[in-house]
């Protein structure tokens, strides 16, 4: 099994994935409780499964962006696990993990991810979802491939527009917030993603974190940091 972290926003959590899929998925939905919760939500997926520390194969936590103390709760949580129990650690793109997760039969194959909770200036990327590769011998499902056709950024929304010529899914809690404003400026183009796949989650992460572990990929606990795209309000401030 592989244990995924997701904690670069409000809606986040843990998730226990393997060969046959999701486990197990417990869900937190305060990012200023990640610090009290992440630990007791990995020990509870654990024990619905019946399983510990000793039966993982590693562990992908989200890198962002995102809130960024929520994201350094969570890196610092899955780096404390993987030094403690020797597993390998891989970070994933929080926007990248969205994506997949609002990849839904019968929707555009275009995915613009935003995030952010003033429309001024969003955190986006594009993505475009591509049928698996025939040549993958992966054992962690058949998720379709996300390839990155313009990579996270800090930007204002109207950038995101210009990204934007076909019709697109939009997924991230600022699609959901802002969708008037998205669809006014974009019409038909704009597709919101289903509400309950428009958030991200532990599942994603874990699953394209397994599909690296697989590889035998990992990060380097010493070097992995958070994806955090700009400087924060205390760094501009210095």
């Amino acid at each position: 099994m592989i244990l995924g972290l997701e904690s670069s926003g409000r809606t986040g959590g843990v998730a226990l994935v393997d060969e046959q899929g999701v486990r197990v998925t417990a869900m937190v939905t305060s990012r200023a409780l990640y610090s009290q919760r992440l630990l007791p939500s990995v020990d509870w997926a654990l024990q619905r499964v019946g399983a510990s520390p000793k039966d993982l194969k590693g562990i992908a936590v989200s890198l962002g962006p995102g809130s960024f103390t929520g994201l350094r709760v969570g890196l610092s949580t899955a780096k404390g696990l993987a030094l403690a129990h020797n597993l390998p650690l891989v970070g994933v793109p929080t926007l990248e993990a969205l994506a997949l997760r609002a990849a839904v039969a019968g929707l555009p194959n275009r995915i613009c991810t935003v995030i952010g909770d003033r429309f001024e200036q969003l955190y986006a990327a594009l993505y475009e979802v591509r049928p698996p590769s025939a040549s993958s011998t992966s054992s962690y499902g058949n998720c379709p491939e996300i390839v990155a056709l313009k990579n996270p950024q800090a930007c204002p929304w109207q950038t995101a527009c210009e990204w934007v010529t076909l019709p697109t899914v939009f997924a991230g809690d600022a699609a959901v917030a802002f969708r008037d404003k998205w669809k006014e400026a974009l019409g038909e183009r704009f597709v919101l993603a289903p509400v309950a796949r428009a958030v991200p989650s532990a599942e994603e992460i874990a699953m394209l974190g397994a599909r690296r572990i697989e590889r035998g990929e990992r990060d380097s606990l010493a070097t992995l940091e958070p994806l955090y795209v700009q400087e924060s309000y205390a760094q501009k401030r210095r």
